[in-house]
């Protein structure tokens, strides 16, 4: 194979597609889509350059170095950005038991389509081509011009001082402990956590102002949910008596005073799981039971599947489940019974059996039709509750957000990236058999956690506020520890510093999150 050097207009030719690139994750960069490592950047700048100054003359030769380019530049694009990590995509894709049915393939696809950065990379692609035997100017002095001068003037967080303040918040949570004592009166407790339900969701949706929430008598409208996906957000409400403890704590056995269905079982409650699927995504009812010491769900298999999820299993009919698991419990002759409930109706995906094009539905009129049924279910669940005469108490908690609306990081619901849009959750205290709080829910703006609502447990226990003498909201809520606001999940993590925002992408140095992201920025009660 023989090496010719190119005249200075041909190597600009093959140059520039390279330089044109660097300037489009240079634009992308100064508008916070995605966040540039100059090391790898550089790298790849010079390799490209050294190609393109000598070109094979056989045409295999040439074509290898063009796919090698355009590998390597989706390769350090997808870097940059905050997709998730490749072998994490491949194995969703690819592994039969994490795989997404047609119809959730094809409702992606489709969301595609409505966004701009896509129209706008084929349209640079389509350019390249059109231009690609025209007269050109070599871009190369001033692609390699700019960066260097991002090099040299983008501002950097201090990545130690936000290192050794991450690592002081999480040995300060690794103290903190709430202890639920054995109630003064009798009363049931029952956990709906929700997959997918954010306080964006429901603006986005018109759905803030639902008649449900109005029935609560507490409306937490700060709570930080932490995680972005279930599992994690799951075993976080279920250790929620001790701290925040960091991603990798929570697959290590914790100390007994830390799994919440512990401490209600030593305060006197029978503890019992139900779930509207069967758990078996990503052994999630194991994994429960292995890392939060549920018992295994109620059978529900022969209830009616009114929905089908994202990878094509039955999702169960919300009412039908708690009327099943509340008939029980009455016939139980428990003196205290306590449920966690486990819901899917809302996850990206899920939708009616047997609707046709469920695929071209968009996927935020398909969260506000899900979230309707879901809220029409509590609010006849309630009813049944409110017939007994019996004393409950039902905290409804969402898992985290569906991402519905999107940000510039993600498209429309992907939760890889942790963001408070995502993490700040409607929490729901509702007291049966209490007096009913007076002009609406009492809201809570306090910024708390899962530590929070294990004291807001532990002041209903001791000072019960049912009966004609039962204990104020007040005196229920004296003391409610706040939690600074600090989101995880297993590649990176959010953390609150005065006034900024930054995410740790663990494998890199911090980054400021954009302020238009930033808690305060989302829209709650």
């Amino acid at each position: 194979m023989r090496w010719t050097l190119k005249g200075d207009a041909e190597a600009a030719r093959r140059m520039n597609p390279w330089n044109l690139y660097v300037f489009g994750k240079l634009a992308l960069q100064w508008f916070g889509y995605i966040r540039i490592e100059l090391v790898p950047e550089l790298a790849g700048f010079v390799v490209i350059y050294a190609l393109t100054r000598r070109a094979a003359e056989r045409l295999w030769v040439r074509a290898a170095i063009g796919v090698f380019g355009t590998v390597l530049a989706v390769v350090l694009f997808w870097r940059a950005s905050f997709l998730p990590a490749p072998p994490d995509a491949m194995e969703f894709v690819l592994d039969n038991a994490l795989r997404p049915d047609r119809t959730y393939f094809l409702s992606f696809l489709k969301g595609l389509t409505k966004r701009w950065e896509v129209w706008g990379a084929v349209a640079a692609a389509a350019a390249l081509f059109h231009f690609r035997h025209r007269k050109v100017v070599d871009l190369t002095a001033p692609s390699l011009a700019a960066l260097l001068a991002f090099a040299a003037f983008w501002p950097r967080p201090d990545s130690a001082r936000l290192t050794a303040d991450k690592a002081s918040f999480y040995a300060a949570e690794a103290q903190r402990r709430v202890s639920l004592p054995k109630p003064a009166a009798d009363f049931d407790l029952v956990f709906v956590h929700v997959c997918s339900m954010s306080w964006d969701d429901l603006w986005k949706t018109g759905l803030a102002g639902d008649s449900l929430l109005g029935r609560f008598d507490l409306l937490f409208t700060r709570f930080n949910s932490v995680s972005s996906y279930s599992e994690q957000a799951a075993i976080r409400l279920l250790r929620a008596t001790c701290g925040q403890p960091r991603y990798a704590q929570m697959y290590k056995e914790a100390p007994p005073e830390c799994y919440l269905k512990g401490q209600l079982e030593r305060a006197g409650y029978h503890v019992e799981t139900a779930m509207n699927h069967s758990g078996a995504y990503l052994e999630m009812s194991a994994k429960l039971a292995r890392w939060g010491h549920l018992r295994r769900p109620m059978p529900v298999a022969d209830l009616l599947a009114d929905k089908v999820n994202f990878n094509g299993t039955a999702v169960y009919d919300d009412y039908e489940v708690l009327e099943r698991w509340w008939k029980k419990r009455q016939a139980s002759g428990a003196k205290r019974a306590a449920l966690y409930y486990n819901t899917v109706s809302l996850h990206a995906g899920a939708h009616p059996v047997g609707e046709k094009r469920a695929w071209s539905k968009d996927p935020a009129e398909r969260f506000r039709i899900s979230a309707v049924d879901l809220f029409a279910d509590l609010q006849r669940f309630f009813g049944l509750l409110e017939a007994s005469g019996r004393n409950v108490v039902v905290v409804l908690i969402p898992e985290h957000g569906g991402a519905v609306r999107g940000s510039q990081f993600l498209l429309p619901g992907m939760r890889d990236m942790v963001l408070p849009a995502i993490a700040l959750v409607p929490v729901g205290v509702k007291l049966f058999g209490a007096a009913k709080a007076a002009g609406g829910p009492r809201l809570v703006t306090a910024p708390v956690s899962y530590l929070g609502l294990a004291h807001l447990l532990g002041g209903l226990m001791a000072r019960p506020p049912f009966g004609p003498k039962g204990a104020s909201l007040d005196e229920t809520l004296a003391g409610l520890p706040e939690t600074r606001h600090v989101e995880e999940n297993r590649t990176m993590v959010l953390l609150g510093d005065k006034e900024d925002f930054y995410l740790d992408l663990l494998d890199r140095k911090w980054i400021t999150l954009p302020r238009k992201f930033h808690p305060d920025r989302v829209r709650t009660r």
